[in-house]
């Protein structure tokens, strides 16, 4: 939509600039339609001199369009062209000027742009006269502000919803729980009644029967097989093994070029107290990893997420990003955030088993 308005605005100021500087054949300065139709010839270009198509020796030479056929080709650009302006006129100055940029982001965004000029009119009116609606706009236009220049603030977006009361409370907890906005506390059962609802909707929808069974696994992503018992470690208090780790990192989204593996246990248990020491070579196996992939991947440059079990009570995660040539190790229990010059455990491990990387250690 955004890019539709910048057209429009673009095309509205070479038509206004060829209106004064374009004549017709008398020597008077064309009204807008005939700078309108200069201006589109100019967009749709001639066809350029030079070499042409390369044809390889012995390959046949394709037909020459006829004149008839190309000329069809252009009126249905030349139409192709103008609904797009068309839209990004309607957009802003109707739309956008009327209602504020919150408007885009409606779901009956692309019935409004087939709508008539006067159809517009009144639509805009009509949502001007609704004063809920136009505080809803206010807040999302301040998002949509957001998003161009970084990113929204999901946060402020709940707040602003809440203060209106556009959403209710229990809206508002669906919202925080889909984009993970946990910065207050779930509500007392939420999180099992969710386990239960999965639990039950994997066994009708998936398995086709009432109760999930011992045997009972499935596989995410194509990749990783996860028993249908480990649904049970999403539960308040209990405790993530490796494959549910493994299977939330697979199923997140995220880029072609990152690559995850299995938890490394950063920590072994020594002599008979249930002690913990530091393995003595935890990362050699990613060493390894890594090199496998540079092997199959060539010269492409990869990021790869590396949990790690500290403690046998603790997940963090190492990114080593080879992209910008530093290590990441997101860590929720760090006391502060290290820039890299303090060497940490896993800091002097991981330059020693993975290169001399910059590492930050960083809360997450």
């Amino acid at each position: 939509m955004l890019e539709y308005m910048g057209a429009w605005e673009w095309y509205d100021c070479q038509v206004k600039l060829a209106e004064g500087v374009v004549h017709t054949r008398g020597n008077k300065p064309v009204v807008r339609r005939g700078a309108a139709i200069r201006v589109m010839d100019r967009i749709q270009g001639k066809s350029v001199g030079g070499v042409g198509r390369v044809i390889e020796e012995g390959q046949k030479k394709p037909d020459t369009p006829s004149k008839s056929t190309t000329k069809q080709a252009r009126i249905v650009q030349r139409k192709h062209i103008h609904t797009q302006l068309t839209r990004g006129h309607k957009l802003k100055e109707k739309l956008v000027k009327g209602l504020g940029l919150g408007i885009l982001l409606s779901p009956k965004i692309w019935e409004y742009t087939k709508m008539g000029m006067e159809e517009l009119d009144v639509l805009v009116g009509n949502i001007r006269a609704d004063a809920k609606r136009l505080r809803l706009l206010d807040i999302l236009d301040q998002q949509l502000r957001l998003l161009i220049t970084d990113k929204p603030d999901l946060d402020s977006l709940l707040s602003s919803l809440k203060a209106e009361a556009l959403v209710s409370e229990e809206d508002c907890w669906d919202l925080k729980l889909t984009f993970a906005l946990e910065a207050e506390a779930m509500p007392t059962g939420s999180l099992d009644t969710a386990v239960d609802s999965l639990i039950a909707d994997v066994s009708s929808q998936v398995f086709g029967k009432p109760v999930l069974e011992k045997e009972d696994s499935v596989m995410v992503d194509g990749r990783v097989e996860i028993s249908c018992d480990t649904f049970n470690q999403l539960r308040r208090g209990e405790w993530l093994d490796n494959w549910m780790v493994f299977a939330g990192i697979q199923m997140s989204d995220k880029p072609y070029f990152v690559k995850c593996g299995h938890s490394i246990p950063f920590n072994v248990p020594f002599g008979r107290t249930g002690g913990m020491r530091h393995a003595p070579r935890p990362l050699a196996g990613w060493r390894k990893t890594i090199e496998a992939y540079r092997e199959q991947y060539g010269q492409n440059i990869l990021v790869y997420f590396c949990p790690l079990n500290v403690n046998s009570n603790h997940f963090t995660l190492l990114e080593i990003n080879e992209r910008e040539k530093v290590i990441y190790h997101y860590d929720s229990k760090a006391e502060r955030v290290v820039d890299g010059r303090i060497k940490t455990q896993v800091g002097k491990k991981v330059e020693v088993r993975i290169g001399s990387y910059h590492c930050d250690i960083k809360r997450g």
